[in-house]
Order: structure tokens, then sequence, then C-alpha cells
């Protein structure tokens, strides 16, 4: 038997009941931020795709409306949708499928468990 125990909103641990000793897997949540605005068809399928990613991955993604500054439109304003993971400051700009995303987001190839 497997559980998931989140720690924080920031780390994961597995715990294997099923394997002797008791194994543990320490997994540190990765941060996303989606770079959108209201009115951008292109940010509603590129949100479908980071809802599902939520839905199966340790990530947590923090949406930012490019109109709230000058500066996100100068930076952003004609690549949107654009998902920068934190920690690795990589950034992933429209067009891009679920397994780009995946890969942006620094998910690990073994994290189905979160669905055990």
């Amino acid at each position: 038997m497997v559980y998931t125990v989140f720690l924080s909103s920031q780390s994961i641990v597995r715990i294997n009941y099923d394997l002797s000793p008791v194994w543990f897997e320490f997994y540190a949540m990765n941060k996303l931020v989606f770079y959108t605005t209201l009115g951008c068809h292109l940010c509603e399928e590129a949100e479908l795709l980071l809802q599902h990613l939520v839905s199966v991955e340790a990530v947590e993604v923090e949406a930012v409306d490019i109109s709230s500054t000058q500066e996100l439109v100068a930076l952003y304003g004609i690549r949107i949708p654009v998902v920068k993971n934190l920690a690795t400051e990589n950034e992933l700009g429209w067009p891009f499928d679920y397994e780009e995303l995946r890969r942006v987001a620094g998910a690990s190839e073994d994290s189905e468990f979160l669905h055990e």
C-alpha cells in the first residue's frame, strides 16, 4: 500500500508500506508561473493543459495577468501563453503540447504514484 503525504505546499513524501523496511521518497513540488491575460483563447487552451498537469503531477501554478504591468506586457505580450518554471527559469511559449509542458515543469517519469 502506498500513501502520499503532503508535508507542505512545497513538498511531498511517498510512503510505501509494502516494502520492508518502510520506504520513503521525497519530492519537491515544482512551481510554475503561467503568464496569461483575459480574452486570450490560446491561454484558455494552455490552461486546460495546466489543469490536467496539476491533477497528476506535483506542481503548483500561479497565473499572472500580464496586463498588470507594462514590463510584463513588453516581455510576454506577443508570446503568451507562457509557462515558466521558477526553479530552472526555463520558459515554454505557445504553441506547446502536454509532453512539452511536463518537461518544462520538471515532472518525473514515475510521477504516476500520486494516483495510487
